[in-house]
């Protein structure tokens, strides 16, 4: 998934490095997504749909655990 943080690929720098974690606004949205999947991976409409739809169940969970809903 495009969503989450950096970590780098050495693994001692790993060890040592913060995650940083993306602000939702700079996230890729679940209809960014989709486009990608329909557009360049030429996908079937249903798994578009499929990642389409959990990309908003954990969007909905991530604003819920921050205390930031409507």
């Amino acid at each position: 998934m495009l969503v989450g943080y950096y970590e780098p690929r050495d693994h001692a720098e790993r060890a040592k490095a913060p995650k940083h974690y993306l602000a939702p606004s700079y996230r890729i949205t679940p209809e960014e997504v989709a486009i990608l999947l329909e557009r360049i991976f030429r996908q079937p409409a249903q798994e578009v749909q499929s990642v389409f739809q959990a990309m908003q169940g954990r969007e909905k969970a991530s604003v819920r655990a921050a205390g930031c809903e409507d």
